[in-house]
């Protein structure tokens, strides 16, 4: 079975991992209802590897929320939006596909498999007052950074106005949107394929 992982991560959010072990034929054949979204699919990519991961996001969708008629769409700056009004925040790698949804809260994750050299990209995301020792830490603010930008994906945040660090006496670290002062407790899934990292922030007037 695909669904790796199904947890509620707080009342009314929801985080779910899917296996891509899938090619689209049987994707097809073992969830009928993506067949109706093949028009969205063949205008978005054409790639093998970007359909599988389009189609098992939607598959591991509908498996989270035990309903096939929740659509994904996307607004004008590429961001997913669902049909029934709840937060989403997607992410995929090599193999796996990772969704989080909440009715109440913000919500950003992001999954990256182990072993990706990153190294090169460090001045490019880490701020001088953050540390990363070594490989293990570096993808983690490196997920970090992706998943908070999610979050707070209307604040358009450069990665220095993104922190990642562990405020004294906290006993994990926190993911801070510099530009509003607001950190977000951060949360991850040590597998040994992948690093993922999930944050959950209250939304506002909800």
């Amino acid at each position: 079975m695909p669904l790796l992982c199904r947890q509620h991560i707080a009342p009314d959010a929801l985080l779910g991992i899917w296996q891509m072990d899938e090619d689209e034929a049987l994707l097809l054949s073992r969830f009928p209802f993506l067949r109706q979204h093949m028009e969205q699919l063949n205008a978005r990519c054409r790639n093998a590897t970007r359909r599988r991961e389009w189609l098992s996001v939607r598959a591991l969708l509908a498996t989270l929320l035990n309903d096939d008629t929740i659509r994904i769409d996307y607004t004008d700056e590429g961001q997913p939006i669902l049909s029934n009004g709840m937060h989403i925040s997607i992410s995929h790698t090599r193999g796996y596909a990772a969704v989080m949804v909440s009715a109440h809260c913000r919500v950003g994750i992001d999954i990256e498999r182990k072993g990706r050299d990153i190294g090169h990209l460090r001045k490019y995301f880490m701020r001088d007052d953050e540390q990363a020792d070594h490989d293990d830490t570096l993808l983690l603010h490196w997920c970090a950074k992706e998943a908070l930008y999610k979050l707070w994906s209307d604040d358009h945040l450069t990665t220095q106005q993104m922190r990642i660090h562990r405020p004294e006496s906290a006993d994990r670290l926190m993911a801070t949107n510099l530009k509003r002062g607001v950190g977000t407790p951060l949360y991850c899934i040590d597998h040994p394929d992948f690093l993922l990292v999930h944050l959950l922030h209250p939304a506002p007037n909800l």
